[in-house]
């Protein structure tokens, strides 16, 4: 196959039974799937006694990854293939990973010169980070990093953080959380704090009977909300918006791949009718762009991702409220009796003063106030941020300055236990 052309569409999905069942190129391959170190630091479950087909190293073990076909029973859960292979139901909480498939509306009538062949067929398409260096490498990305000598390249993953270059190759560095702290990673190690992982190309298996191109590997673990049923509609989950709006973007397809096995893929379009060139474009690009046109902007996802980062990147000297701690008077200022006029008097609050002192000092940047925690704050917190965002007033007194500009951030309620449900007026 030389190369497939004209893709106007992709859909990100999940394997079903049905496909499992139907699939030649998981009749040949298996069902077992293996994960990569990526998806063991978000705490995928590692089977240590089961292997895929072709490979028997410790990145041949295996995990257990979602299907389209959740359910709900007794207990909220969905259908997902074990590590050994087997089909079943899990809790939605559990160390399942997922194996993303791409679909396509035609997928052969684009494909050239197929080898006909008994031989799987595999491609590489776009990249996410994968498995960690070794251990000299990581030790010499992290006094790097410490010491601010890694070059970012524009590119932040929700759940790693910026993107970082060094000799031609790219890099992540990811907090390991509780869930993954024992576990043993690629290399035969276990780490207690943080882990590096190198950014590489994503190997699909090519399924041309089904117009679609399955993952090879299990690529991450995404919690799924246990409180929402879909039976049997994935498309109207989380995790399917997701995978559609965010990961498709994050694996940023570039217009030329290696080839593997004699197959190569050519550049996809999604979304894009008007043939926009977005290979440039990085999220912090976005993100200043609606700042600069003063368009409020909500940045959600897992903590520690670096949300706050990114925004610092924008404006060094951004003003910061953690909306989680919090109190009416922090937020909104308050009033105190002067005992030398005998009246009451308003008090701005300390973050105020601090903005508009920034905006007063340089009045022709834009400067930042950073409503982190959002999703965390107190409904009655809430309330008060609404206000400041919508009229860009504190408290009906003190107006914003002009060259002020409003960005806030949360994590989603299936990715925090104390997020609370973002009221519908403010996230709209």
């Amino acid at each position: 196959m030389e190369g497939i052309d004209s893709m106007s569409e992709i859909e990100v999905t999940l394997l079903s039974e049905e496909l499992l069942e139907k699939s030649k190129v998981i009749q040949k391959y298996g069902k077992k799937a293996a994960p990569t170190d990526a998806t063991i630091s978000m705490g995928a479950t590692i089977d240590k006694e089961q292997f895929v087909k072709d490979d028997n190293s410790l990145k041949g073990r295996t995990v257990s990854y979602w299907l389209t076909d959740f359910y709900n029973g007794l207990v909220a859960g969905g259908v997902s293939v074990f590590s050994s292979g087997v089909l079943g139901n899990s809790f939605f909480n559990s160390g399942c990973g997922v194996r993303p498939v791409l679909k396509f509306e035609n997928l052969t009538k684009n494909i050239k010169q197929v080898k006909n062949n008994d031989e799987l067929k595999i491609i590489e398409y776009g990249e996410y980070p994968s498995y960690v260096p070794t251990i000299e490498l990581q030790k010499q990305l992290e006094a790097k990093y410490q010491n601010q000598a890694l070059n970012k390249t524009g590119k932040v993953y929700s759940e790693f953080g910026n993107e970082y270059e060094l000799n031609g190759k790219k890099y992540v560095r990811t907090k390991l959380r509780p869930r993954n702290l024992n576990c043993v990673y690629s290399d035969g190690n276990r780490y207690s704090d943080y882990i590096w992982l190198e950014v590489n190309p994503v190997e699909w298996f090519v399924d041309e009977e089904n117009n679609m191109l399955i993952s090879k590997y299990v690529l991450l673990r995404k919690q799924v909300d246990s409180r929402k049923c879909y039976k049997g509609s994935f498309e109207k989950s989380e995790l399917y918006s997701y995978l559609n709006n965010v990961f498709i973007k994050k694996i940023e397809p570039s217009k030329d791949f290696e080839i593997i096995e004699g197959v190569s893929v050519g550049n996809v379009k999604k979304g894009n009718p008007y043939n926009f060139d977005m290979k440039d474009v990085s999220e912090e690009d976005i993100i200043k762009g609606a700042i600069e046109s003063g368009i409020p902007v909500f940045l959600h996802g897992l903590s520690s991702d670096g949300k706050s980062a990114r925004i610092k990147q924008i404006d060094p000297e951004c003003v910061i409220i953690y909306l989680r701690n919090a109190t009416p008077d922090s937020l909104n200022g308050k009033s105190a009796y002067d005992g030398n006029t005998g009246k009451m008097i308003d008090i701005k609050p300390t973050w105020l003063e601090k903005l508009e002192e920034n905006c007063k000092k340089e009045p022709e940047k834009t400067h930042i106030l950073f409503l982190d925690e959002l999703t965390n704050a107190l409904p009655s917190i809430q309330g008060s941020a609404f206000n400041i965002v919508l009229d860009k007033e504190v408290n009906g007194k003190w107006k914003l300055p002009e060259n002020a500009r409003i960005v806030a951030a949360g994590n989603e309620m299936s990715d925090s236990l104390a997020a609370n449900e973002l009221a519908e007026p403010l996230f709209n």
